[in-house]
């Protein structure tokens, strides 16, 4: 009877730990970076120009003219606020860092799934460095 109860009891741990291939994942009810998540709403952000402006541009990358995009994807929870975040590519370690400074105060809507329930969901973000060109002069019309 012991052997039969070991037996079920391994079993059932065996079950029980591949729950994760059926939907679900190992981390509780954090998406996986690169999982679909159906949703009827995706989050919004709230607060995107606010963090965009702390962010700012860094002085040592406007000198050496580096200029370009980091994609960001942000992990969303259920209320809307910032869980963690990844870069998903940058053209300059400089402005990945300062993205990295402050892109946790960013704030969001929620994710309302297909149940119309909040659930995580995982943002990009596109943040754009763009250095200004400075003009050739002026231009003269002639007569």
């Amino acid at each position: 009877m012991k052997r039969v109860l070991l037996v079920l009891t391994m079993f059932w741990g065996l079950f029980m730990a591949y729950q994760p291939l059926q939907g679900q994942n190992t981390r509780g009810n954090a998406p996986l970076i690169d999982e679909v998540v159906p949703v009827m709403i995706p989050p919004q952000t709230i607060n995107l120009d606010e963090v965009k402006a702390m962010i700012g541009y860094p002085r040592k990358a406007q000198e050496l003219g580096i200029d370009g995009t980091v994609h960001v994807r942000i992990l969303v929870d259920e209320e809307g606020d910032y869980v963690k975040h990844k870069i998903l590519s940058t053209p300059h370690r400089f402005l990945s860092d300062a993205v990295n400074k402050n892109i946790h105060k960013i704030v969001f809507t929620p994710a309302i799934d297909n149940n119309r329930k909040p659930t995580m969901y995982w943002v990009n973000i596109p943040v754009h460095f763009q250095l200004k060109k400075k003009s050739k002069g002026r231009f003269r019309i002639r007569k």
